[in-house]
């Protein structure tokens, strides 16, 4: 917490300014508050989440399987992992029924698209994210 009002002041002293922007403030400690979620934040979590939203097995989700509904879900869980947890690409894969790293890899690149091309997924996201956060 102290580190993070010294970098918040030591910015305001750089750019000779009294007030910072809320926005401003989340983007000097953006890496912080990054880390501080994927303490918290764990993959047995974002699966047990990705399952209970799209109303998935454990099984499902880690399994084999490739049809288009659980396919999805799985590359979301990945994209979750990724983005909220410290874990590697390849503890990724290896919680995810053993799969390699491109395929995460993978997974990642094709939320991220679908993001773009449907917004309705970027407000999946958002809500899982949400309901990680806050343990819900």
């Amino acid at each position: 917490m102290e580190g993070a009002l010294n970098r918040i002041l030591g910015y305001q002293k750089l750019l000779h300014t009294e007030t910072l922007s809320i926005d401003k403030v989340e983007s000097i400690l953006q890496d912080i508050l990054q880390e501080e979620l994927a303490t918290r934040v764990t993959i047995d979590d974002i699966q047990k989440k990705v399952c209970e939203f799209y109303h998935l097995t454990m099984t499902d989700l880690l399994g084999k399987k490739r049809p288009a509904n659980i396919a999805f879900p799985r590359q979301v869980a990945m994209y979750l992992c990724r983005l909220l947890t410290p874990s590697s690409l390849q503890e990724i894969g290896i919680a995810f029924g053993g799969r390699d790293h491109g395929t995460v890899i993978h997974a990642c690149k094709s939320v991220e698209n679908t993001v773009q091309q449907e917004p309705t997924t970027k407000r999946t996201l958002q809500f899982l994210q949400q309901k990680l956060i806050s343990k819900e």
